[in-house]
């Protein structure tokens, strides 16, 4: 009987309100999620809303502009289970209403509201609209390197709070209409503050914490911002046919602050420079980054200059693996034994694995890889240098330091103090002894060798049983060794580093803050430039360049031309050793027969490139040194684009291989220099750290394994062709054979394919498999035949004849 009486009770009120007035304005509310969560209906078009107070508020204010009746029909859609809770007056007869009924029966339920209770709603429970402004404090970057700074994003949000206290942000379909643009001037200055919306991208990188949300983008080093408050106009409306709006207008401060260690002075960022201490040092001021990435900048007590710091007091020193601060050298014997074991010995290792195994980095595709390897290592030494970025270096570098020399990254933050007081120049300088020791070795065994092969008895005694052991080797695993092969390995393995330690020794700069302006030495602002013991330095630096750097390059470049060679005879300089040397380098490519072109000046071409590339690291000051970067990645891309086309190398997959690993390195010299061009390169260093996983990791050791099963193979098919047993008399009379003869000479180091020659006598019937007859021996000796020569030549005629 109740029920029938409340349905009663709302047809009756239905009917008044049609009669009232021939249009209707009706609200369809879902409180599913309870009161303060809705969405509304209005002509059957569902649109979002902040609460029902807000719906019934503005449906009110429309009521009376499209001459609706005075009477709201608001009906009731709860999907819920939950009981409904209220705060309002209107909320409450809401909430009573659906309480009472059944959760079956909730479809549907009309309310009547009265435009005067709406507009009693909107006076007494809701306040106008109000706008919530976040501040943010704006942080400047250093402002005197405008293009290099990163500024920060002014953003803000706004939001509206309703009559219960609660807060609706975009995400509760609040819409904010404020992305204008601001302009702020003074006298000298007109700056335009751009309004723009966050995207995904801009929230996934932090931008924007309160996505979706606008944000005023500053512009760069902001030097000129004030401190003033800036009025925005924020218009309000939410979203759909049902519309609520307002209009605000808020002031927003722009809080200037500075990014450590500057400090906000009179409304610039200045960079206030502590006094140096006794443990501080700091002899870069470098030309690559500003002084905010090298905090350890100080004053020097003395002179109060800038950019100038202390030396190392007595008792401290530099590292050779990190000059970039001092330290107390007192455990230097034991680093000397460190150094031996962690450069000498691997050095000295690397060396015998070239000699013996006839490795020949000039060869094929290994050519590229070390290139590739070199440069990186090289160009992120010097990043990591005056970056102080070792946690990066140590991962690109480590597997890359191999071809260039340097073990000392494998020690990871351990410093390799040689000798006390050490100064940048003499820790730079100390490598020459790295890049030299290699060279040494093979002139230490070149001297060696002619002793031996001149028959001196001691030299000859203490070699003998290593060389016959040596040549037994390389006739069961089919290696050919060559002396020149393995020079020209070893150079180009010390190339890199005497190239880079010669640079880094005549690399200046100019401080402006020092006796009105005079050159320093790069590494150390104390050292004037070509002064006193740079002088020496640099002299020796340059000789260095000249000698054992350019002049090779440009001999190994003009050596295909013959006005070359008609040269070198008339300066009496074509030596069998030159010649075989520049042999060794350019024979790789193509050299003009079979109906192709000559390409070996391809060989010198490669060096050359590697010296401009290093070069251009040391050349430019910081406001011009994107010219590296552009001319570094152009070199190399010409080098792809003419490998590419010309093929020069005699076998097309070296050519393709080269190639390849030409555009790895100019997507690191991009990489490597990315923050300073200005590319955003996201993901960059996992990318080429799985290249390097991948060349050094996967590739390099799978061509190892590949050589070392080749060499098994070949072992294995020897022991079959001599798997017969030797008589003893046989043994006896090799035993007694010499070594060596008074004739032998050491041709064949100088030119390993125009004599003949020999490392030991090895005997006939330990060379030629059983089913070949043996050649007659008139002087009833043991017949002997010349193996794979090597370092040993004769002009024995009854060798030659044999041969």
């Amino acid at each position: 009987m109740s029920s029938t009486i409340v349905l009663l009770l709302f047809i009756t009120s239905l009917v008044l309100a049609y009669s009232a007035a021939g249009l209707e304005c009706r609200i369809y509310v879902s409180s599913s999620d309870g009161i303060n969560n809705t969405y509304c209906w209005t002509g059957g078009v569902q649109t979002p809303c902040a609460t029902i107070d807000l719906a019934i508020q503005r449906t009110a204010a429309t009521d009376v502009r499209d001459n609706c009746s005075s009477v709201t029909i608001v009906y009731i859609n709860p999907t819920g289970n939950d009981t409904l809770e209220a705060t309002t007056t209107i909320e409450l007869q809401l909430v009573n209403l659906v309480n009472n009924v059944s959760t079956a029966s909730r479809s549907n339920i009309p309310l009547s509201v009265s435009t005067s209770v709406s507009n009693t709603l909107s006076q007494n429970d809701c306040p106008n609209i109000k706008i919530t402004p976040i501040n943010k404090q704006i942080l400047c970057p250093a402002f005197d390197l405008e293009s290099h700074c990163d500024c920060d994003k002014f953003v803000f949000t706004a939001s509206v709070t309703d009559c219960n206290g609660a807060t609706f942000d975009w995400r509760n379909d609040i819409h904010v209409h404020a992305c204008d643009s601001i302009s702020q001037s003074d006298a000298s200055y007109n700056m335009n503050i751009k309004c723009k919306h966050c995207d995904e991208y801009d929230n996934y990188n932090s931008r924007c914490p309160n996505y979706p949300s606008y944000y005023y983008e500053l512009p760069p080093c902001y030097k000129h911002i004030t401190g003033d408050p800036i009025e925005l106009t924020l218009n309000v409306s939410t979203l759909g046919e049902l519309k609520a709006s307002t209009i605000s207008k808020i002031n927003v401060t722009l809080t200037k602050f500075c990014q450590l260690p500057l400090t906000y002075i009179d409304g610039d960022c200045e960079l206030i420079i502590p006094l140096c201490t006794n443990q501080e040092y700091c002899p870069i001021f470098t030309r690559y980054t500003d002084p905010v990435s090298y905090s350890n900048v100080c004053y020097d007590n003395s002179s109060q200059s800038y950019p100038t710091c202390t030396i190392c007091p007595s008792g401290y020193g530099v590292s050779i693996n990190k000059i970039s601060e001092c330290i107390q050298c007192e455990e230097y014997p034991i680093n000397t034994l460190v150094f031996i074991g962690i450069e000498i010995i691997p050095i000295t290792l690397m060396v015998l694995m070239v000699i013996i195994f006839n490795i020949q980095l000039t060869n094929g595709s290994i050519n590229g890889l070390v290139f590739y390897s070199q440069a990186m290592f090289f160009t992120y030494s010097n990043y990591a240098l005056v970056t102080a970025d070792y946690i990066t270096f140590n991962l690109f570098a480590i597997p890359c330091n191999i071809f260039s020399l340097d073990f000392t990254p494998f020690l990871g933050n351990y410093l390799l103090c040689i000798i006390p007081n050490m100064s940048p120049l003499g820790a730079i300088s100390f490598w020459y002894v790295i890049g030299f020791y290699p060279l040494f070795l093979l002139l230490l065994l070149y001297l060696w060798i002619t002793l031996y092969d001149k028959g001196y008895k001691c030299v000859v005694l203490v070699t003998r049983p290593f060389h016959c052991c040596m040549a037994r080797f390389w006739n069961m695993t089919g290696i050919e060794p060559s002396f020149t092969h393995s020079i020209a390995s070893i150079y180009v393995l010390c190339f890199t580093q005497l190239t880079g330690t010669s640079f880094k020794i005549l690399c200046f700069n100019y401080n402006f803050y020092m006796n009105d302006g005079i050159f320093v030495f790069f590494y150390d602002s104390y050292v004037q430039y070509f002064h006193g013991a740079h002088a020496v330095a640099g002299s020796f630096a340059i000789s260095v360049l000249l000698i054992m750097i350019l002049l090779p390059t440009l001999c190994i470049l003009l050596y295909p031309f013959k006005w070359f060679h008609k040269l070198l005879d008339c300066l009496r300089l074509r030596k069998q050793l030159l010649i075989s040397l520049c042999d060794v380098f350019t024979g790789p490519f193509k050299n003009g027969t079979e109906n192709t072109y000559d390409y070996r000046f391809f060989a010198g071409l490669y060096l050359l490139a590697k010296i401009i590339a290093f070069l251009l690291e040391f050349s430019f000051d910081y406001d011009e040194y994107y010219i590296v970067p552009t001319v570094q990645v152009s070199i190399v891309f010409l080098l792809a684009i003419i490998i590419l086309v010309f093929r020069p190398f005699k076998r097309n997959i070296h050519s393709f291989t080269e190639v390849m690993m030409l555009i790895f390195q100019m997507g690191y010299f991009i990489f490597v220099n990315h923050d300073i061009v200005s590319i955003n390169l996201p993901g960059s260093s996992t990318s080429f750290f799985i290249l390097n996983i991948l060349l050094f990791g996967v590739i390099l050791p799978l061509y190892i394994i590949h050589q070392i099963i080749k060499t098994i193979i070949n072992c294995i098919n020897y022991h079959k062709l001599h798997n017969r047993t030797v008589p003893a008399n046989i043994e006896e009379q090799e035993e007694s054979q010499p070594l060596v003869v008074d004739d032998w000479i050491a041709d064949r180091m100088e030119n390993p394919l125009e004599y003949n020659e020999q490392h030991v006598q090895v005997p006939i019937e330990d060379y030629l498999p059983p089913n070949i007859e043996q050649p007659a021996n008139n002087d009833n000796d043991t017949n002997y035949i010349p193996t794979t020569a090597t370092y040993g030549s004769t002009n024995n005629p009854t060798v030659q004849q044999q041969l």
